[in-house]
């Protein structure tokens, strides 16, 4: 299954912070990025996880541990279901799961 990435600009503009401060999140480990020579790419999940951390109303982190859990699981099953089928999860577009998951 493809990710979905974004770059730290989109990051700053999606939250509207500064694109420095995006970039001091990754350093300090907070925001995980992958890093592509001078650049850093977020995936979508790491996104999500990193906001749902900031949040100021939280579930107890015995709940957020399971969802996070609960959520790996499914989208390991998910990769495996690809691969089963004959699908590279590395290489298969986006459109393509829309397809799948919706036949």
């Amino acid at each position: 299954m493809e990710a979905t990435i974004m770059t730290p600009q989109e990051v700053s503009e999606y939250l509207r912070v500064g694109v420095r401060t995006v970039y001091g999140w990754i350093k300090a480990g907070e925001l995980p990025a992958i890093r592509l020579g001078k650049t850093y790419r977020i995936e979508q999940a790491d996104f999500e996880r990193f906001l749902r951390r900031r949040k100021t109303v939280r579930r107890p982190l015995s709940w957020q541990r399971r969802f996070d859990s609960a959520m790996d699981r499914s989208q390991r099953a998910f990769r495996d279901y690809l691969i089963s089928q004959g699908y590279d999860p590395d290489t298969v577009s986006d459109e393509e799961v829309e397809r799948i998951l919706n036949a």
